[in-house]
């Protein structure tokens, strides 16, 4: 698999590379954990059919149970974990991460290299910039706008409709349409039963694997 010119991404399925289950393996910037270069790893845990693995740096973590409804502006690093039925609007800024549990819409403006996780049945829709790693879980649509070299990789049973710019990996699963404008030596692969409609410049590798 080709790579792009600043990022390089894993086929989806698996774990990642620090042992968490899930759909998307991931490599170099695109992380499930990951904040700003100095963060440091805490863990919270929310309540049933919600999953937290949120990096959080110098500052509070919040925790919200069912059926609720979180309007919250995070800041240097504050972690935001809301649980199942919960409907999450943040501004993430300095490298924090957010994480949505399942049933969840997340909002979120993200700066300065955050990490957002969003679970199943989620809908991301999220503005990337300065190299933030962005992973959507399996039925999750991913609608990102991305820059200055972030990692995108959506699961399977995703639709990823993506602008990539300067040297964006992007990787979709099986079950997936990828419609894609890729552009300064992006890479952009494909799974099975996919359609690819891409629009190369610069001699992007776009690849339909038949055994990936």
């Amino acid at each position: 698999m080709e790579s792009g010119r600043r990022d390089r991404l894993k086929t989806p399925g698996g774990t990642t590379s620090d042992g968490i289950e899930g759909d998307c393996v991931t490599a170099e910037k695109c992380a499930i954990i990951s904040g700003s270069p100095d963060t440091t790893e805490s863990t919270v845990v929310t309540g049933p059919e919600t999953t937290a693995r949120v990096t959080a740096q110098e500052g509070p973590s919040i925790v919200t149970g069912q059926e609720t409804t979180t309007g919250d502006t995070a800041q240097e690093g504050t972690s935001i974990v809301t649980g199942p039925g919960t409907t999450a609007r943040v501004t993430a800024q300095e490298g924090t991460s957010i994480v949505t549990g399942q049933e969840t819409t997340a909002g979120v403006i993200a700066q300065e290299g955050t990490s957002i996780v969003t679970g199943p049945e989620t809908t991301a829709r999220v503005t990337a910039q300065e190299g933030t790693s962005i992973v959507t879980g399996p039925e999750t649509t991913a609608r990102v706008t991305a820059q200055e070299g972030p990692s995108i990789v959506t699961c399977q049973e995703t639709t990823a409709g993506v602008i990539a710019q300067e040297g964006t990996s992007i990787i979709t699963g099986q079950e997936t349409t990828a419609g894609v404008i890729a552009q300064e030596g992006t890479s952009i692969v494909t799974g099975q039963e996919t359609t690819a409609g891409v629009t190369a410049h610069e001699g992007p590798g776009c690849h339909s694997p038949a055994g990936q």
